[in-house]
């Protein structure tokens, strides 16, 4: 689901763990990190800022404690 979703360009990259009792049990990372100047591939150690963010989570998490 992940990869189809970035083959068609709704983003660019995605690193995601599945663990069970609190435990790793599988960690993968899929896309580009970096698409601009030069391609670099996403890994399990990519950092992602995120900057541009900060307003819509913060936006998003008061707006859930209204509810």
């Amino acid at each position: 689901m992940l990869l189809s979703r970035i083959d068609a360009g709704d983003f660019p990259s995605a690193v995601y763990v599945v663990a069970e009792n609190g435990q790793a049990v599988f960690a993968d990372a899929q896309g580009d990190a970096v698409r601009v100047p030069e391609t670099r591939a996403a890994t399990l150690e990519t950092i992602y800022d995120l900057a541009s963010l900060t307003k819509p989570l913060v936006t998003g998490l008061l707006c859930a404690r209204l509810v």
